[in-house]
């Protein structure tokens, strides 16, 4: 039986697409997605303690989703992952209160998150695929 999670990483920041104990590059996409949803919030008006609780809610989902599809990592990773999607909605949501932006700025803010996000996940799961290719021919 194939275990939950993966042998703990051996470095606390990892600076590639690998896994590191706590950071590593998929760490800025996971902040960004949490800004999404952080921007969101603020558009529809959502209190800050309900948007934590929600996007906490999300991310906790999603690494189930991850460890169901094998997609797996060590625990302190699953949890920093979610702390920090949480943390990126919480303070995207706080920056745009405090800011007051137009709409249409909101709208390119949010436009331009998105993109640098789409970028990420683009580069990430490239290398994730390519890797996973490399391991299945050996």
């Amino acid at each position: 039986m194939r275990p939950l999670f993966e042998q703990q990483a051996p470095e606390l920041i990892h600076f590639g697409w690998a896994h590191g104990r706590y950071l590593d590059f998929w760490s800025f996409i996971h902040i960004l997605t949490g800004s999404l949803f952080g921007i969101l919030a603020y558009v529809f008006a959502i209190p800050l303690f309900t948007t934590m609780l929600c996007i906490a809610g999300i991310a906790t989902l999603y690494e189930v989703f991850e460890i169901l599809l094998r997609v797996s990592e060590d625990a302190q990773n699953v949890a920093s992952d979610i702390v920090l999607t949480t943390g990126g909605g919480v303070l995207a949501q706080y920056l745009i209160g405090t800011l007051q932006p137009t709409f249409t700025t909101e709208i390119f803010i949010f436009t331009g998150v998105s993109i640098l996000n789409i970028t990420l996940l683009y580069a990430g799961w490239n290398h994730y695929l390519k890797k996973k290719l490399l391991s299945i021919k050996k």
